[in-house]
């Protein structure tokens, strides 16, 4: 792997920490129920290249999708 420098030591330390809240149960619970709510009679389907699909819907990406497109 190629360090390109764009994720540094303070980015690397609390990336995705298993003990920050946005992963507790209940979180993730509610807003799954919130995004399954607002799907509606939309499947849900997941998108190989975000970057590149078009949606007639708006659509929910994970949290770190934008910060990691880079160009």
């Amino acid at each position: 792997m190629i360090d390109d420098g764009y994720f540094g030591d303070e980015v690397a330390a609390r990336y995705d920490d298993p003990t920050s809240e946005m992963f507790a149960p209940n979180v993730v619970g509610a807003t799954v129920d919130v995004l399954a709510e607002l799907a509606g009679p939309w499947s849900w389907a997941s998108a190989p290249d975000a970057s590149r699909c078009r949606s007639p819907a708006a659509a929910y990406l994970v949290f770190n999708t934008i910060m990691n497109l880079t160009t």
